[in-house]
């Protein structure tokens, strides 16, 4: 991926503070060997020899919306950019999940089960391949495929993969069948695997807990459908004169030229044919992007339009939500997006969204695709608020960025729940950061709580959601109250410009955060990522007007101390998380005496502490 200008005129000096920080006595053998190898760096940078493969998917697939299945077929161009042979090619087939005798983390019901990815046809440089021989092997959700000639460095293969998934229509674990009428269509075809320089391939099976480690990819795709029914997709369709009907195109180019939301489809007009006659293929591209998503449906309502992302280039992108007329929340959706991108875009992380379209689907749950949400309806403006900016967070993390989701979930779920803080708080009217340290003060320092650098396709149920979300948030949210909004903006700037569209792992993040804020913040990562430990400060007199903060989860976290009567709180004294980068577990602090009827209490809703019984003195 070509460099963003945004960030060539940002960071067009280089950042002069760089050494081996104290974090990466830490790194584990494999990514010390990276490191060895030049592909990644001590100081958070990619290495001199760092190389990611090259794929492009030419799809061509049909929805069969009565029988809830998906037939396809494929062209895959893939180039080795490695310095080395693979004599194998790996293969996900992510709708193996739903395969009877597959491992999974949650039960289905029988219906959904079936056969798993049906492969009815597989050529590698023309040459037929028997799906059910023995060069071909399938465990769990992977497929490999032993190849008669191995793809040495610097060389390509083509591939033609022919195919059918049943879509679940009970179970829809992140897309689905929601009716005959009304569809989610994702993690559909099949595509190759990630090889890096940590691993090599990602032989990682997806057992419907953990998130997906992806490929970047140009995606060219064409969807047949029958007529009436619309589709939406991962990229911008090309095709909108053969495929909508006059009315309908009409209306799409008033919203394609619009600033304000235009109502594409109304209540009003939801029941009158709005594509041409017979099955129509909508074509859709994408360029650089880890998956490729799409959804289909008859009746439903659809808002867009366009809105300015990067006002130094004038780029612009197509904000669309699509929705069923009774969910009254999302009404609202289409400029809460708008407002949710404009907030990412300009204040944080402060990078310009980096695609031409963004819809906001309403089908189930909450869940993120490149260019594509698929989120169910929501009780309260609020709410819609909170889910919408939270899965449109994840254009950042992981699509831009490229993390791996499979094992290093923090990367990825905790930014999505930090970046949208200010936005929520401003647009929804509550407090979205108190919300989320108290739901991870509820298990921290107990045992099923486990420090986030613990591979997360490892770990399940509260364990999982505290490590990917909750503790990280709460982490990423403190060490930006410690540099500041305005530096702790332009750090996080400076990391996505050196690893957007490339594979970063914790310790670029770690290291370019200190190479950016010219300091070592290992004293910050290690107890946040790395350690055993939990947030928790006690507060006792020690005599003399003097008192002791005493810092017995041994977990950096700020000292605020207040004074309370009765509904007034009044900061008395602070100090940053920084007072305990030295190993102290302990301080002594001079408080002056309380007024009358007042006392002191330590620390307040944005402050995590998992025990809150001794944080104050009467």
């Amino acid at each position: 991926m070509k460099r963003n200008l945004f960030f060539l005129i940002i960071f067009s000096g280089s950042v002069a503070f760089s050494q081996n920080f104290d974090i990466n006595r830490y790194m584990p053998l494999n990514i010390k060997k990276a490191v060895e190898n030049s592909t990644r760096s001590y100081d958070g940078k990619p290495g001199a020899k760092y190389v990611q493969n090259e794929l492009s998917y030419k799809i061509t697939a049909e929805l069969h919306p009565t029988e809830g299945k998906v037939t396809g077929s494929e062209e895959i161009i893939f180039k080795n950019n490695f310095d080395a042979t693979l004599e194998d090619l790996v293969f996900r087939l992510y709708q193996d999940s739903f395969k009877k005798g597959v491992m999974r983390d949650f039960q289905i019901d029988p219906a959904d089960l079936h056969d798993g990815t049906i492969i009815t046809n597989l050529k590698i440089n023309g040459v037929p391949i028997n799906p059910e021989g023995d060069k071909v092997m399938r465990y769990g959700t992977t497929m490999s495929v032993k190849l008669d000639e191995p793809i040495p460095s610097g060389g390509s293969v083509a591939v033609s993969v022919s195919w059918e998934v049943q879509l679940p229509k009970i179970n829809r674990v992140r897309m689905g069948k929601y009716n005959d009428s009304t569809f989610f269509v994702a993690y559909w075809y099949p595509q190759i695997s990630v090889y890096d320089d940590l691993q090599g391939w990602d032989m990682s099976s997806y057992t419907m807990n953990h998130e997906f480690y992806n490929n970047f990819a140009d995606f060219d795709v064409t969807i047949t459908v029958p007529e009436g029914y619309l589709v939406w997709a991962t990229g911008e369709l090309q095709n909108p004169g053969e495929v909508y009907s006059d009315e309908l195109l009409k209306l799409y180019n008033k919203a394609k030229g619009s600033e304000e939301v235009v109502h594409i489809i109304s209540k009003e007009k939801k029941n009158e044919l709005k594509t041409q006659k017979g099955k129509n293929r909508f074509h859709y591209t994408a360029k650089y992007v880890p998956d490729f998503a799409f959804t289909s449906a008859v009746d439903y309502l659809w808002d867009a339009s366009v809105m300015t992302v990067d006002a130094k280039t004038g780029r612009k992108t197509f904000i669309s939500a699509v929705y069923n007329e009774n969910s009254k929340d999302f009404y609202d959706v289409a400029e809460i997006a708008r407002k949710a991108i404009k907030y990412l875009s300009e204040d944080l992380p402060g990078v310009p969204y980096p695609y031409p379209a963004m819809t906001v689907f309403n089908g189930q749950g909450g869940m993120e695709f490149p260019m594509m949400v698929n989120d169910g309806s929501t009780e309260s403006y609020t709410s819609a608020v909170g889910l919408t900016s939270h899965e449109i967070a994840h254009t950042w993390f992981p699509f831009f960025m490229g993390t791996n989701e499979v094992k290093y979930a923090h990367m990825d779920e905790g930014w999505a729940v930090m970046l949208p803080f200010k936005f929520q708080k401003e647009a929804g009217n509550y407090n979205p950061v108190a919300r989320t340290i108290a739901v991870y003060e509820a298990l921290a320092g107990r045992e099923y709580e486990v420090p986030p650098m613990v591979p997360s396709n490892q770990l399940r149920g509260q364990t999982y959601r505290m490590t990917a979300y909750n503790r990280p948030a709460t982490a990423y949210y403190l060490l930006q109250g410690y540099l500041g909004e305005e530096k702790f903006r332009e750090a996080m700037r400076y990391y996505i410009s050196e690893w957007n569209g490339k594979h970063p792992m914790p310790f670029d993040f770690f290291n370019s955060m200190s190479t950016f804020a010219g300091e070592d913040l290992s004293w910050f990562f290690k107890p946040w990522f790395f350690d055993w430990a939990y947030p928790d400060l006690s507060f006792e007199v020690s005599g003399g007007g003097e008192y002791t903060v005493t810092n017995n989860g041994r977990m950096p976290v700020p000292v605020k101390i207040y004074e309370v009567k009765g509904d007034e709180r009044k900061l008395v004294h602070s100090q940053p998380v920084s007072v305990w980068k030295d190993g102290a577990t302990s301080l002594k602090v001079k408080l002056p005496k309380p007024a009358e009827g007042a006392h002191f209490e330590l620390g307040d809703k944005e402050t995590p502490d998992a025990n809150r019984s001794d944080n104050v003195i009467k």
